[in-house]
């Protein structure tokens, strides 16, 4: 949306008003006075600042105004919170990617652990009977020491994940400045363990250049 200001009046309007209350258009305005008015807002991450209008300033180069903005961070436990519940989705994420044992895909979602965990114990229960066992890459037959490894790579696996989200949580609970935040944020796409990459992370940019 284009937007006008009028230094002498200081007045800023939309297109619209423009022409309804003044009479001008985007083809005359200067015949008035007006001046084309850059409302964009700077870049920011939102997880760290907010940006504050702070007024209006006259841009020689380009013979426009624009508004002034600063960026100022919400209370340090508000980002704490954020980035605690950005890393919980994120560590999710990885959770659920699968692993690869013995060169076969293992799917790692909630239900495949779950299934997993069981086969685990109808097998110590009947050692000598093979399981078969539908893998991400095809069916499988497991023996007792197959499935033992398995649900054990799976449980390291799954524990890894959690390991390092913790690791970070820690980090963001020891972290006392927004810059020191933002250091800890920049590594959460770093120290996962391996996975087989079944699911694809749905790590969301949080930097944007306008409010949400």
């Amino acid at each position: 949306m284009l937007a006008f200001y009028h230094p002498d009046t200081q007045e800023r309007v939309n297109e619209s008003v423009l022409y309804a209350l003044h009479g001008y258009t985007p083809e005359n305005y200067r015949d008035g006075g007006w001046y084309m008015l850059d409302i964009t807002p700077p870049a920011y991450d939102r997880r760290f600042y907010t940006p504050t209008e702070t007024g209006v300033e006259h841009d020689e180069t380009q013979d426009i105004y624009r508004l002034t903005w600063e960026l100022t961070p919400p209370p340090i436990d508000t980002i704490k919170s954020t980035l605690k519940d950005e890393l919980a989705s994120i560590r999710y994420d990885h959770e659920i990617d699968g692993v690869v044992v013995n060169g076969q895909t293992i799917l790692t979602d909630r239900e495949s652990q779950a299934s997993i965990a069981s086969a685990k114990l109808y097998s110590d229960a009947n050692p000598d009977k093979a399981i078969s066992w539908k893998a991400a890459s095809g069916w499988v037959v497991l023996d007792n020491e197959t499935i033992t490894a398995t649900a054990k790579a799976v449980g390291d696996y799954v524990q890894a994940c959690f390991d390092r989200e913790k690791e970070l949580s820690e980090a963001i609970d020891a972290a006392t400045t927004v810059d020191e935040l933002i250091d800890v944020a920049a590594q959460f796409s770093e120290g996962w363990p391996e996975s087989a990459g079944v699911h694809i992370p749905k790590v969301k940019p949080m930097f944007s250049p306008f409010p949400a």
